[in-house]
């Protein structure tokens, strides 16, 4: 794979990130070859989760750098999310070939999730586990997606969502538990927390982000800030 589909596929997610959020990535094959401290969580791993491992760690940097950030150690918590430095959110999703990785400063921006899927159709019989009828059928129509296409941009979406919503509240999400309502906003989302045993995301139970597919991938970013940017539909009927 090119390294430009990579710089393609970065690009794009950086276009809708609101100020503040500091992107980098690239193709998983690349990333430096130096060894992290952290790398010990996974020396028993096979040696495709360890170079995933690596990547994302690497880019991980690559972003906190950009942010005016140098870390020694970014290490690996019981859920096997990354540990970020203390006032740091941070968010990191890698396919086969690529990794990327966001990092931001809590006190601009509390929370932030990302996800990159290969723009593949979803199996139809996984499509049930994800999403409802009449939420797919609504995102289909609104972005003139065949049935099995949107239902792999709604996995990415709630894949973001979750990536945002676990680390701030320290609760698990269930597929169920989120909707997705397109916007009238090109390449912009709403998603709904709709299980009201679930907490709300510091506050809010609407949450907004960016979508799209670019060089072969499908991608989703989160964030509080990115709500302005979001005129979100009217209330559908249950």
């Amino acid at each position: 794979m090119a390294a430009d589909v990579s710089a393609l596929l970065l690009a794009a997610m950086r276009a809708g990130a609101p100020p503040g959020l500091m992107l980098a990535g690239g193709l998983i094959g690349t990333a430096d070859h130096g060894h992290f401290p952290e790398e010990h969580a996974v020396a028993r791993a096979a040696p495709r989760r360890r170079i995933e491992f690596h990547a994302g760690r690497h880019y991980a940097r690559c972003a906190m750098h950009a942010l005016g950030m140098r870390i020694e150690s970014l290490p690996v918590l019981p859920d096997r999310s990354p540990a970020w430095p203390a006032g740091i959110v941070g968010s990191i999703s890698h396919t086969q070939h690529v990794c990327i990785a966001a990092v931001a400063r809590a006190a601009e921006i509390p929370f932030v999730g990302i996800d990159v899927e290969t723009d593949t159709p979803m199996a139809d019989d996984a499509i049930d586990l994800i999403v409802q009828r009449r939420e797919l059928a609504r995102f289909a129509e609104c972005h003139g997606l065949a049935l099995a296409a949107a239902a792999k941009r709604i996995f990415s979406i709630k894949e973001a969502v979750y990536k945002g919503y676990r680390p701030a509240t320290g609760v698990f999400l269930d597929f169920p538990d989120v909707e997705v309502v397109p916007t009238e906003t090109e390449g912009a989302f709403e998603a709904r927390i709709v299980n009201a045993a679930k907490p709300a995301l510091l506050g809010q139970r609407r949450i907004f982000g960016r979508h799209g597919a670019t060089g072969g991938f499908v991608h989703a970013v989160v964030a509080p800030a990115m709500a302005d940017a979001c005129d979100g539909l009217p209330d559908q009927p249950p």
